[in-house]
This record gives structure tokens, sequence and C-alpha cells, in this order.
């Protein structure tokens, strides 16, 4: 009667414990989708930002463009700096955009490995 006892009791451990790890994959896989999706949503605020870098960046070489038919060179040399740093900012946010977007892709990879792990189970 104990031997019975132990075997039922042994096989409901073994069932639930496979619960239990099929829940912690999808708890991982949901967790990672989440990064996933945060880090893409930061990659479109670089994305953003590169942008308004750019055009500053074009509108400083307007100013350039003027001041240099006007013969000013002092605003030519400040605008054109001014633009060049703008221009190094937004090759800046885009290579921070980049890097995130690979981040998203490796959290999306890593979610569906936790799914596939969690449906073998």
């Amino acid at each position: 009667m104990k031997k019975i006892i132990l075997i039922i009791l042994a096989v409901i451990c073994t069932q639930y414990d496979a619960q239990a790890q099929d829940d912690y994959y999808m708890r991982q896989a949901n967790n990672y989708m989440r990064d996933a999706e945060y880090y893409n949503k930061k990659a479109d605020s670089y994305l953003r930002d590169m942008d308004y870098y750019n055009k500053k960046a074009q509108g400083y070489l307007r100013e350039v463009d003027y001041y240099s038919r006007h013969n000013n060179p002092d605003k030519v040399k400040t605008y054109n700096r001014w633009a060049q740093e703008a221009t190094e900012k937004a090759q800046m946010y885009m290579r921070w955009s980049q890097n995130e977007r690979e981040k998203a892709q490796q959290r999306m990879k890593w979610a569906q490995d936790a799914m596939e792990k969690a449906r073998r189970r």
C-alpha cells in the first residue's frame, strides 16, 4: 500500500514539476518579448533624435551658405563647426538605434527559444 501511494505521489510531483517548467519558460518568453518591445521603442526614440540633429545640421548648412555669400568668414566657420557637431550626434544616435534593434532581435530570438522549450515539455 505504501508503495502504491509513493508511486502515485511521484507521478503527481513529476507532472507538477513539468507544468512549473512550462510556466517558467512562458514567463521567460513574455519577459523577453517585453524587453524586445522596450528596445524597439528606444531605437525609435534614437531615430527621432537622429532626425532632429540631421535637420539641425541642414539648418546650419543653410546658414553657412547664407554667410558665405555675404562674406562673413567668422560665422561661416562657426556654423560649419556646429553643422559638423550636429552631424556627428546624428551618426551617434544612428549607431545607438542600430544597437538597440540588435538587442531587440536577440531578445525575440530568446523568446522564441523559450516558447519552443515550453512546447517541448
